[in-house]
């Protein structure tokens, strides 16, 4: 799925979309928002999958995007900052009134690894967060991490940054970690079983270590402040591996 994500937003035209406008009552919302995920509906329409700044993620239909008339200046791809004017229906599904281009992140589109990681930040949203739920400042992280990309020697502190700050963020993980059954802060080490952290005393049988590096490593992903701090931090490939399986068990839970 990942994979073609990323082949279908390399593919996709990055010229501005000429949009349509109209005029807004007061039974329509206004959102900035990056599409997540573009869903193609019937013949000549799409759903939106947006993670918005002031409803988090919505989907809405935009008709005639798909048309022969539009061509491909009509499409609307995943990785699009846009301002969507939508009316809220029954379901989940709202109608999109009125859709404006933004921005398509060109600069993430020079290198397959820039564009790896953004997509990976989508897929990461487009999993863990309900339809509806406002997340003003998830949605703040996201944006900063995809201007970031670029200019970071290595993306992927970006990815597990992202990850762990999430974890933090919906109250799934706690900084720092404390042993599951003795709740002792784990500054030194941690023993991982199925999401759950424990000391050496009552560690699991199967569980995984993160040893004092690691777990500084954690830690500094987790809650650091400073993208300068973030960009100097080495994350090696074991390490990352730990940290994307804890963050996909707590997720979990």
């Amino acid at each position: 799925m990942h994979r073609k994500w990323v082949q279908a937003i390399a593919l996709a035209p990055i010229n501005p979309v000429k949009w349509v406008c109209m005029s807004v009552s007061s039974d329509f919302h206004t959102a900035e928002g990056i599409v997540v995920k573009v869903i193609p509906f019937r013949d000549y329409d799409q759903i939106l999958v947006v993670f918005t700044r002031e409803a988090g993620v919505i989907k809405v239909l935009h008709k005639g995007s798909r048309s022969k008339k539009r061509g491909v200046q009509g499409l609307c791809m995943p990785l699009t900052r846009i301002e969507v004017v939508y009316k809220e229906k029954k379901g989940e599904i709202f109608s999109c009134h009125e859709l404006a281009h933004l921005g398509s992140y060109h600069a993430l589109r020079h290198e397959l690894s820039h564009l790896n990681a953004a997509c990976d930040l989508l897929q990461v949203i487009y999993q863990t967060q309900l339809i509806g739920k406002p997340a003003p400042q998830l949605f703040a992280l996201l944006k900063l991490y995809l201007e970031k990309i670029p200019s970071i020697s290595s993306p992927c502190l970006l990815t597990t940054s992202f990850r762990l700050k999430l974890l933090k963020h919906e109250g799934v993980s706690a900084y720092p970690l404390a042993c599951s059954h003795c709740l002792y802060p784990l500054l030194k080490e941690a023993f991982v079983y199925q999401g759950e952290a424990y000391c050496r005393d009552h560690r699991v049988a199967g569980s995984y270590a993160l040893q004092e590096m690691e777990l500084g490593v954690l830690y500094k992903l987790m809650v650091c402040q400073s993208y300068q701090e973030l960009a100097q931090t080495e994350l090696l490939p074991q390490t990352k591996t730990k940290l994307e399986r804890y963050f996909r068990e707590r997720m979990q839970k």
